[in-house]
């Protein structure tokens, strides 16, 4: 991944967070009757990011209609192709690798 090799971990963190934000609104696309009804919000999309590092078991957890909440799973799903393998959650002091989930919002703003 381009931000491992930074070694502060807040910059490393900055790095990822702007990466993310970058790949979900560059393939975003507004659901075409959510634009027409001007319908704005937040949907939310959980998935567990795998000891192996894989993106699984995806669900829309909030979805404020309209087709948001399926375009908002799209988008996460491809960015767990662009962005595979995640370093794992860790466990202990041995650092065991665990599966973790995660909650991702996708916000929905007209322009």
């Amino acid at each position: 991944m381009l931000c491992d090799s930074l070694e502060n971990v807040s910059e490393r963190k900055r790095c990822m967070t702007e990466r993310i934000v970058k790949i979900i609104y560059s393939h975003l696309e507004y659901p075409k009757e959510a634009k027409e009804k001007e319908l704005e919000g937040v949907a939310v999309v959980a998935f567990t990011i795998t000891k192996e590092g894989r993106f699984e078991d995806f669900q829309i957890v909030r979805d404020p209609g309209l087709g948001t909440g399926e375009e908002a799973l799209r988008v996460v799903k491809i960015l767990g192709k662009e962005t595979a393998p995640w370093h794992p959650g860790t466990l202990g002091r041995d650092r065991k690798p665990v599966d973790v989930r995660i909650m991702m919002p996708v916000k929905f703003k007209l322009e």
